[in-house]
């Protein structure tokens, strides 16, 4: 990881800087990172991350281990009315 010293900055600059970065619940090294990224790389800003850690299970599954899965998720699902009175 690099270090980048940014000499210049104007007051009213950086008042809006911290405003956005605040308003963004962010801090202003994380806000200013973020937006260096967006300018160097504006292909990815906005694009959702793909993983493909987990591709190998994909189609692995017996139709009966599937069922079995999702039966377990729709018990799951199920929402428990006297916990949310």
């Amino acid at each position: 990881m690099s270090t980048l010293t940014i000499r210049g900055v104007d007051e009213q600059a950086m008042d809006e800087i911290r405003k956005q970065a605040r308003d963004a619940h962010s801090s202003v090294n994380k806000f200013v990172v973020e937006a260096i990224r967006k300018v160097a790389f504006p292909a990815e800003h906005g694009k959702v991350r793909e993983w493909h850690d987990l591709d190998r299970f994909f189609g692995s599954w017996s139709e009966e281990d599937a069922r079995d899965v999702m039966q377990r998720c729709d018990e799951c699902r199920k929402i428990d009315v006297e916990i949310w009175k």
